[in-house]
């Protein structure tokens, strides 16, 4: 199971940001979040992977917020290739390389004229 993960970010200035997207593959923690908003979110997490929910929107921690929604067409959250340690995701015009399960972002594996899931 994968869930997609939305970070936005409080900014004095400008109020909430979108900040990030990522994904977590059988409920374990991406790189890029850390372990207190981790603990803060992961009961979410759990429920999506448990079906008892599909997504849970507006979660809050300390600076910012999390969206969360079940993976369940992977092209339409941006997965176009996966092997048994690594996926390809697309995000806008660019697709990256990440590992299993904690999605880190290994490389950007290219640039495209249009979004890349066009041209599958």
């Amino acid at each position: 199971m994968k869930i997609y993960i939305k970070r936005y970010e409080n900014e004095p200035d400008l109020g909430t940001v979108f900040l990030s997207t990522m994904v977590s593959v059988d409920g374990v923690k991406p790189y890029d979040i850390s372990e207190d908003e981790w603990e803060l979110i992961c009961p979410f997490v759990e429920e999506i992977i448990k079906g008892k929910a599909d997504n849970h929107k507006d979660i809050q921690v300390p600076m910012g917020r999390y969206d969360l929604h079940a993976i369940v067409d992977e092209k339409e959250w941006g997965i176009l290739a996966e092997s048994k340690h690594y996926y390809i995701r697309r995000e806008y015009e660019d697709a990256s390389i990440y590992s299993k399960p904690d999605s880190r972002h290994i490389a950007c594996v290219g640039a495209f004229y249009g979004e890349p899931g066009m041209l599958i």
